[in-house]
């Protein structure tokens, strides 16, 4: 089944990270992406940050720390130092 909506898709993402269903999660993280392709910096804050989450479970820290810098919040700044 495909969602059709970028908020649910969204939504989607944050369930299946609860769940620790990180390949789930990226995909629903991609379809929120490709459904919302005019998004605000806000937006793509959120989507930096989960894809930083992702990358953290992948041990991928070069790809976590890049984008926890890009989600640009407080936690994910300390994230990012942390990291490094």
């Amino acid at each position: 089944e495909t969602v059709e909506c970028a908020p649910l898709a969204a939504q989607l993402c944050a369930l299946q990270m609860e769940l620790q269903d990180y390949e789930g999660a990226r995909t629903a993280l991609d379809q929120a992406i490709r459904l919302a392709p005019l998004a605000e910096r806000s937006w793509r804050k959120w989507v930096a940050a989960q894809r930083s989450e992702l990358a953290y479970h992948d041990e991928d820290l070069p790809a976590a720390i890049s984008q926890a810098k890009a989600a640009d919040t407080p936690f994910f700044r300390e994230v990012a130092a942390s990291l490094e």
